[in-house]
């Protein structure tokens, strides 16, 4: 393992977008997504019900999200197949 994962300072690291941003489209998002998990009947493979399900899901990417995208950056990723273009001095 690299020595920089243990040794990252604040300075290393950039703010995320705030999650503030996204709240709305994440709630659409759940909405979307307990419909879909009931039209499939997803729910019964864990016998869970589908908003519970669904809010699960949404709350997972809620608290993923800044932390991959930190992770990203480090690795000098704007996503994990597209690399940031080098700025130019």
């Amino acid at each position: 393992m690299s020595d920089k994962l243990f040794n990252t300072t604040s300075k290393d690291m950039q703010d995320p977008i705030p999650l503030e941003e996204h709240a709305n489209n994440l709630q659409n998002f759940k909405m979307e997504l307990i419909n879909l998990i009931n039209r499939n009947s997803i729910e019964n493979f864990c016998d869970m019900p589908d908003y519970i399900l669904a809010d699960m899901i949404a709350r997972m990417i809620y608290a993923m999200g800044p932390s991959i995208k930190q992770t990203l950056d480090w690795h000098g990723c704007n996503s994990v197949t597209h690399p940031k273009r080098k700025e130019e001095k």
